[in-house]
């Protein structure tokens, strides 16, 4: 009988033959002797997962809030009258003659300070055209502070500021801030639109005025301040106007008798959720 060869056979190959090999004539092999368990696989190569890193201490830090209030502007008016150029001077301090037209809506960020306080302000770009006009008034709820823009060397723009405080009306809060801002004030050589005009829109619907250049950079910081100053001074005296209605109330509470108080208990507890809510909504990121 022809012995079967073994050539090409190496390693676990060769072991595996030799050990049938054995095991058929019931002798010594390479395993070793018949009846005896096969010799056990080595266990699997493989490198163990790393530790898990401990959690970085300085993390927590990091993650906190870095500002006590945020708030969101909203930039709107017609389409190149310089939101943009006045966005990136506000928050970049940086002027540039070749800015194309917003598509749809972008957003830049910057923390002031404030009578002490830390704010955030989230300023919304606006596209002016018309075909973005559903994307844009989306964005209208949200705000907190909107700023009407128009060119001072384009009477058109400046028409059409009353078209676009009917937009803030019909989409925007009842009580958001608004603030007309007559851009390109340096451009006096072209101007279409005098100040007094301005200042008398403004005074007719109750709104602040300010003649800005994004170029020059007049007034720029000037009015984003105002409006936020405006802003946090509307918050606070809510927060007044509801503390003081929830002391009312707990006052109210505690004098009625112990009869009387059950049918009292729910304009008490209105109360406080009231200010809770606010509380939340103040210290929240949306």
């Amino acid at each position: 009988m022809t012995k079967p060869s073994r050539i090409g056979l190496t390693g676990r190959g060769a072991q595996a033959f030799s050990e049938r090999r054995g095991g058929a004539r019931g002798g010594a092999s390479s395993g070793g002797l018949a009846g005896t368990p096969p010799r056990p696989r080595p266990p699997p190569r493989f490198s163990p997962l790393p530790p898990l890193a401990p959690r970085s201490e300085g993390r927590s830090e990091k993650m906190a809030k870095t500002y006590d209030y945020l708030f969101k502007l909203l930039l709107i008016g017609d389409s190149g009258v310089g939101k943009t150029c006045l966005l990136f001077r506000f928050s970049e301090d940086a002027f540039n003659t070749t800015f194309i037209s917003t598509i749809g809506i972008d957003f830049k960020i910057r923390t002031i300070e404030l009578d002490g306080k830390k704010i955030k302000l989230q300023i919304w770009d606006t596209a002016g055209q018309e075909r973005f006009r559903t994307i844009t008034t989306a964005y209208y709820r949200g705000a907190m502070g909107i700023m009407l823009v128009y060119d001072i060397t384009n009477e058109k723009s400046f028409d059409n500021i009353k078209n676009w405080i009917r937009n803030i009306e019909e989409h925007a809060s009842s009580d958001v801030e608004r603030m007309i801002l007559g851009n390109k004030c340096d451009m006096n050589d072209k101007r279409q639109v005098s100040k007094e005009r301005g200042e008398k829109l403004a005074i007719d619907y109750g709104i602040k005025f300010l003649e800005t250049s994004a170029k020059s950079s007049a007034n720029v910081e000037e009015a984003f301040f105002t409006l936020a100053r405006d802003i946090m001074t509307k918050l606070n005296r809510k927060m007044v106007c509801i503390t003081y209605n929830f002391y009312f109330h707990y006052a109210l509470y505690l004098a009625f008798d112990e009869k009387d108080r059950s049918n009292y208990k729910i304009f008490t507890l209105n109360s406080f959720f009231s200010l809770t809510q606010i509380l939340i909504w103040l210290n929240s990121d949306s």
